[in-house]
């Protein structure tokens, strides 16, 4: 048991050097220097077996956790999309400020408007009903 763990954490160690030194290559810096405060997000999957490692400069690494070997490395466009539609991209205060108040008012607006939908429902058809009844007795 203790063989398999040690050969995990070996491999873990295999990826991470992997890792980091294809990240260095993404990272663009002139000094060609990486710490972990440039790593964004660490994601492991062991039931799929890879290992997802998303730099701040919005590249992704994925690997594979046994072999170290690179799946895949591709710039990742969604972030910005993400940010904008939480309101990070704004500020981070924007999210509790401006986007929590206008969803919280767009769920009250919504269900006001489902129950008055529901409420005046009836009315309407029973107009309609006494419309219909109306002009078959005078039609």
């Amino acid at each position: 048991m203790t063989d398999a763990r040690n050969k995990k954490y070996l491999n873990l160690v295999v990826f991470l050097h992997h890792s980091c030194s294809i990240y260095v290559f993404l990272s663009f810096k002139k000094n060609w220097e990486i710490s972990w405060k440039d790593i964004k997000l660490l994601d492991v999957r062991p039931g799929k077996g890879i290992t997802k490692i998303r730099a701040k400069s919005s590249w992704e690494i994925q690997i594979h956790n046994e072999t170290g070997e690179v799946l895949a490395v591709n710039y990742r466009r969604s972030d910005f999309f993400e940010s904008l539609h939480d309101g990070s991209w704004f500020h981070d205060n924007a999210k509790l400020g401006i986007f929590l108040p206008s969803a919280i008012i767009m769920l009250i607006m919504s269900l006001t408007g489902l129950y008055l939908f529901f409420k005046l429902l009836p009315a309407k058809l029973g107009r309609k009903k006494k419309k219909a009844k109306k002009e078959k007795i005078t039609g």
